[in-house]
């Protein structure tokens, strides 16, 4: 089924989908890989090393954090095309049992409260990061 194996199928609302550890781990990695890219401009003025290693700790990090996301992308694209999910949509096609419970554990995955924490750090940590590096590189007296 899908890689995090979410028990969800009476999801109801917000956090009543079980998440695994395995989500959280991949959460922290993306957490500190763009806090580790957000602040390469500002340890690079501090010491430049400092600034090299958080940019590497950066990257590794997204390479982990956004492999993984692939491959759920990639598993659920091949769920949907090998249970021809849109065609029996399409077609107002009954779904069995499985159908059932593939659709709901996307469905919740995709509400994933975890997830949308996740997108708003990024924003809001790139948001003030590129209002330090403005202040930084223009207005620093």
């Amino acid at each position: 089924m899908l890689m995090r194996h979410t028990k969800c199928l009476k999801c109801k609302g917000s956090g009543s989908c079980s998440k695994e550890a395995f989500s959280w781990v991949l959460v922290i990695i993306g957490i500190v890989a763009t806090i580790a890219v957000r602040v390469v401009t500002i340890l690079s003025d501090i010491k430049p090393i400092w600034g090299k290693f958080a940019w590497y700790v950066g990257v590794i990090g997204f390479i982990i954090f956004f492999a993984y996301k692939y491959l759920v992308f990639e598993q659920r694209s091949r769920l949907i095309s090998e249970r021809h999910l849109i065609e029996k949509i399409n077609k107002r096609e009954n779904f069995n049992e499985e159908d059932y419970t593939v659709v709901s554990i996307m469905l919740c995955d995709l509400r994933s409260n975890l997830e949308r924490v996740n997108y708003q750090f990024i924003f809001i940590s790139s948001l003030i990061s590129l209002l330090v590096a403005i202040y930084l590189d223009f207005f620093r007296g």
